[in-house]
């Protein structure tokens, strides 16, 4: 960036009390507020046991023949938190090695230790990203080096997503890093032409980030539009231009063919086609009733919060902090040509993220774009001028970083007595009478371990397992099918009055009217427990 006044770095005790303070959230969440695996009403919880058990009975020959059997994981795609899933599970083991099989039931009937590991890797991933971001701010100062790494830690969504539970959003701070780093020794060096290494690695962590989630290929969207500015200002020449082109798409295409692989487990390009059909499908408008944007409206009122506000206010003052930069120093030509780049990226990045949001109205969905802040307020802070207003501004990140975090603990606090009473309504429930020979049903977003169980095995794309989990993790409870109307048995699907099912539990307080087909007319009895309906059948 520019030419720096002589600054002490910032010292390296201020990333260790940063390391400390964000441990310490995190240890507070998981130690003390302890939340339980299955009581959570998101699906990431299902959705991350399903990938690490797919990987695994795939990395053991268990399915596919040589091909993951996967259940439409490669929508997502969410490759990174497919991997680290894995990672935790078999962490989660220790040095047991166990057979495939045997370990999923062991984690499936209790999971407390793959939860541990899996927040113990998004924690690890999350102290990276702000070490690369530390390292990189370092040479600005205490002041610098503490804002831009608390900037990382503004929005509510980040740390729920980066520190306290793997998801899609997980790895997106270190692949942010990551990516930040490849754009500034492409479009912010004089020396970036001359290193075609920096430009594929700005392709290969572009598709990094896409491969976390469809959205995030807004990442590389933005770098092309920063070339763009870079051959329009006269910072390249058409011909450097394109050469800087076929490097990032020989990245991308490196990463593109990994993402494969790990998707269809041999390089036949099967699930990455569907893929991307689907994505197609969806930037066409096609495919949107898969997603949260029904009823678009509803749903951005109840996402207008403080936690909204944050990161869309930071957006804007860092778009206008570095159009108000680069306009007082217009006439600077060799500066515009060396810095207008990464801001004009930076500035599409934060666009995207907000054009994301108003169309699918999801906290998570800004997450995208909150990773890439750090960027934003580095490039701010590394203009000589911003000496007088660095410390306001730690200040103010700092402040904000630490409200989020009080934030996620509170929503942490309301999930864990939400969970207590799912609990005792739970209890109630498996206290109903059951004769010898019959058994539960559970639906789809009934929020309990009887169906969230047979849900991750459904992720996990073997079925074989259904049977293991019948006879030794729910040997009284199956799994109803509300799309189907028909009941899992095993690897088999029954009809609902071929099987001796005496409970059915539905999600929602339901009547005779509203009751699924299978269950209407019989005059079966309905009690609700809490939001959960519970059908009793009337047969004698």
């Amino acid at each position: 960036m520019t030419a720096r006044s002589a600054v002490k770095p910032a010292p390296y005790w201020l990333l260790a009390g940063l390391f400390l303070a964000v441990t310490a959230a995190w240890a507070y969440a998981v130690f003390v507020i302890d939340l339980d695996y299955w009581y959570h009403d998101n699906e990431f919880a299902e959705l991350t046991m399903g990938y690490a058990l797919n990987i695994d009975q795939w990395l053991t020959g268990s399915i596919g023949k040589g091909r993951r059997s996967i259940f439409n994981n490669y929508l997502s795609p969410a490759m990174p938190h497919q991997v680290a899933a894995w990672l935790a599970y078999r962490l989660s083991d220790g040095f047991n090695f166990r057979q495939a099989t045997d370990l999923a039931v062991a984690t499936l009937g209790d999971p407390r230790a793959f939860f541990l590991f899996q927040r113990i890797v998004v924690l690890g991933f999350m102290l990276l990203a702000l070490y690369r971001f530390f390292r990189l701010a370092r040479p600005l100062g205490l002041a610098a080096a503490l804002a831009v790494t608390a900037s990382l830690l503004c929005y509510t969504s980040t740390w729920e997503y980066g520190v306290h539970f793997l998801s899609d959003p997980s790895m997106a701070p270190i692949v942010a890093a990551l990516f930040f780093l490849a754009l500034l020794k492409t479009l912010g060096q004089r020396e970036g032409l001359a290193r075609p290494g920096a430009w594929i690695w700005l392709g290969f962590t572009g598709i990094l980030a896409y491969s976390l989630k469809m959205h995030y290929a807004a990442w590389l969207l933005a770098a092309g539009g920063g070339l763009m500015a870079g051959l329009i200002l006269g910072r390249f020449t058409w011909r450097q231009a394109g050469i800087a082109t076929l490097w990032v798409l020989l990245g991308m295409g490196l990463g593109l063919e990994l993402l494969a692989f790990l998707l269809d487990g041999k390089f036949t390009h099967h699930d990455i086609l569907k893929m991307f059909a689907f994505h197609f499908d969806i930037v066409m408008g096609q495919e949107t009733k898969n997603l949260p944007g029904g009823g678009a409206e509803q749903a951005f009122a109840q996402t207008v919060s403080l936690d909204v506000f944050v990161p869309l206010a930071l957006f804007a003052l860092l778009s206008a902090g570095m159009a108000f930069s680069l306009f007082q120093r217009r006439q600077d030509a060799v500066f515009i040509r060396h810095h207008a780049p990464v801001a004009v990226t930076l500035f599409l990045a934060y666009a995207a993220g907000l054009i994301i949001f108003l169309k699918f109205p999801s906290l998570k969905y800004l997450v995208s774009s909150a990773v890439l802040l750090p960027a934003g307020v580095y490039w701010l802070l590394s203009m000589e001028e911003s000496v007088r207003w660095r410390g306001g501004l730690c200040a103010a990140l700092s402040a904000l970083a630490m409200v989020a975090a009080v934030q996620q603990i509170g929503i942490e606090k309301e999930r864990k007595s939400l969970e207590t009473v799912l609990r005792g309504e739970r209890e109630r429930i498996l206290e109903l009478p059951l004769a010898e020979n019959e058994f539960r049903l559970w639906a789809y977003r009934v929020v309990m371990p009887e169906y969230n169980i047979r849900l991750a095995v459904q992720w996990g794309g073997d079925r074989s397992l259904d049977a293991r989990v019948g006879d030794q993790v729910l040997p009284r409870d199956r799994e109803y099918n509300v799309w189907r109307d028909m009941v899992r048995i095993d690897r088999d699907w029954r009809n609902i009055n071929d099987t001796s099912w005496r409970h059915a539990v539905l999600p929602g307080r339901l009547d005779e009217e509203n009751l699924p087909g299978p269950f209407r007319g019989f005059g079966h009895k309905i009690a609700h427990f809490g939001d959960v309906s519970v059908i009793t059948s009337n047969r004698p």
